[in-house]
């Protein structure tokens, strides 16, 4: 998440940075005992991302969230929540955007499949502001803010990003057609007599 004006999203949509991101993190239970060494093991994690926008009124499950910040301003600090439904949380969109890649945190292992959806939900301006009173330190040290804690966009390095949004055709397009043209070169005396016995002794019996 970003700070002040600065947006913190660590993906972008069209070269668009959102103020936040959320991430619903998930490890391969079937391979791996913990998500430990689900996270240094090939197609161990699953990441869920969902983009946040500013808007008139904050995300119900966000809702909850900001305020349990209230609770839990430096490290180590824990809030329970009992009625926490991480569901909510997801945009009305079927639309997504995946790939192969890494964690953003240290050691960034490239065993992470991110499932990008296409659709923010909303945060209003003053919920937004409460998580900059998060804390990296403990309480009592010197305050070292969580946010900006957003990576830098990085290169794709040829990963294949895939997506099953439709794209709108225009029926007023311009179709590049290739024309191809082939010229028969000619043959060489001795190839004319080959090709004449060839037809005499495999000419068709029904054509005159």
């Amino acid at each position: 998440m970003g700070r002040g004006n600065e947006n913190g999203s660590e993906h972008t949509i069209n070269g668009r940075r959102f103020p936040m991101e959320v991430q619903l993190v998930a490890f391969n239970t079937d391979l791996y005992p913990n998500f430990t060494a689900a996270s240094k093991s090939p197609h161990g994690i699953a990441i869920l991302t969902v983009l946040v926008d500013f808007g008139a009124q904050t995300n119900q499950e966000l809702t909850k969230l900001t305020i349990a910040t209230a609770s839990i301003n430096y490290k180590d600090q824990r809030v329970q929540m009992a009625d926490f439904e991480p569901w909510r949380l997801l945009p009305f969109t079927r639309d997504i955007i995946t790939y192969e890649g890494s964690l953003t945190s240290p050691g960034c292992h490239e065993t992470v499949t991110w499932i990008i959806l296409n659709q923010p939900i909303f945060i209003t301006r003053e919920h937004f502001d409460e998580w900059a009173h998060l804390y990296l330190s403990m309480e009592g040290a010197e305050k070292v803010p969580v946010a900006p804690n957003f990576r830098k966009i990085q290169e794709t390095n040829n990963r294949l990003v895939r997506t099953n949004i439709q794209h709108k055709m225009s029926y007023n397009c311009n179709v590049s057609v290739n024309k191809i043209h082939y010229r028969v070169n000619h043959l060489s005396p001795t190839a004319q007599k080959q090709q004449q016995h060839s037809s005499r002794r495999h000419s068709n019996p029904f054509v005159n």
